[in-house]
């Protein structure tokens, strides 16, 4: 179903896409990212996925991107950057993610970054003045101006 075409071009005007636990996805497909409109993108468990194919140009009302538990995901795409209307994402359980990409810096709306159970990952904090709190384990980060706190998730 998600290979038709003639599908997509009826969810061209979705706010959110619930796509989680959808373990035969291995590539979200162009069509996919010409959703107009789509504020919420939800891929949480689609284990399967290894591509986020060029989102340059697309999603560009992407308010919210939920990535929790792709498992077999290997790069959060430098055409991230295009997504200059996001204001969470969800990266937890990212296993083998070490690095993000230089293009996070540049999505000022971004304020809540999710990455606990990265393991390999190391965070660049100074890169990323925009947000007010990042979940790393089991503690959540929190910015008031310059000020940096750490509050307990307990």
């Amino acid at each position: 179903m998600l290979n038709d075409k003639d599908v997509w071009k009826r969810f061209k005007t979705f706010n959110a896409l619930q796509l989680n636990n959808c373990n035969f996805i291995k590539r979200i497909l162009k069509p996919f990212f010409k959703m107009i409109i789509l504020l919420e993108l939800n891929l949480e468990w689609c284990s399967n996925l290894e591509i986020l194919s060029n989102i340059k140009e697309h999603l560009l009302s992407l308010q919210k991107f939920n990535l929790k538990n792709c498992k077999k995901l290997r790069i959060l795409t430098k055409s991230i950057r295009s997504l200059i209307s996001l204001k969470i994402l969800n990266i937890k359980v990212y296993y083998s993610l070490s690095l993000l990409p230089n293009e996070l810096k540049n999505l000022t709306s971004l304020t809540i970054l999710y990455t606990s159970g990265c393991l390999r990952l190391i965070l660049l904090v100074n890169e990323l003045s925009n947000l007010c709190s990042i979940l790393i384990g089991h503690f959540y980060l929190s910015y008031n101006s310059f000020d940096m706190k750490l509050i307990s998730k307990a």
